[in-house]
């Protein structure tokens, strides 16, 4: 019987112990990061922390008192983050963090692209896009296309030309991204969806 009752007192004092770690007061904003790009940012001057909630972008990890990796995802994510004691058997603290993740910058890759079509042979080629968020809206944005060819909205462009000559046209692709970051980073635009354009000759 003395037994049981030491068990139960012991996890009662254990329960109590861990349960006096102080909920986050407010959210702190990470730097922004960007996927496919190393990041590293310090949650606190010190201290040995861990992941006690919400989720951490993939691809990043909690170690001591950094973020560090390299995003896999563009998004908003929150955390919280808790701070051992100084004997390491309890937490002591915690903050709540949020790191937002935006989209590589949109490319239009042309490799491959090829620019000598036949008259009255059929042509075919697919834009391709890499960076931002999928799916992709194309169009032409200045310039004409040779006769006889279209460009699709998924970035096809097709047909069989009916006139030769030379003829020069911009293709713009936009992605679906639906939020910014507040943090100005390099090279992203500020509003949500970001845009591309590539200037094309055949």
């Amino acid at each position: 019987m003395k037994k049981a009752i030491f068990v139960f007192t012991a996890a009662l004092f254990s329960l109590a112990w861990a349960c006096s770690t102080p909920a986050p007061a407010s959210l702190t904003n990470l730097p922004a990061a960007l996927v496919a790009a190393p990041y590293s940012a310090v949650i606190a001057p010190a201290g040995s922390w861990s992941l006690a909630g919400g989720v951490l972008p993939a691809g990043l990890d909690l170690v001591s008192n950094r973020i560090a990796g390299t995003p896999e995802k563009a998004g908003i994510f929150e955390f919280v983050a808790a701070e051992q004691s100084s004997t390491g058997t309890a937490q002591s603290t915690s903050s709540a963090f949020k790191i937002c993740v935006a989209p590589a910058p949109l490319v239009i890759n042309l490799s491959g692209f090829i620019t000598n079509a036949a008259l009255t042979k059929p042509y075919s080629y697919q834009f391709v896009i890499t960076g931002g968020t999928a799916p992709y809206t194309f169009a032409v944005a200045s310039g004409a296309l040779p006769p006889g060819l279209t460009l699709s909205a998924s970035g096809l462009l097709s047909g069989t030309p009916t006139a030769s000559g030379q003829f020069t046209f911009t293709i713009e692709a936009t992605d679906s991204t639906t939020f910014s970051c507040t943090a100005p980073i390099a090279g992203v635009t500020s509003s949500p969806a970001q845009t591309a354009t590539v200037a094309v000759r055949m």
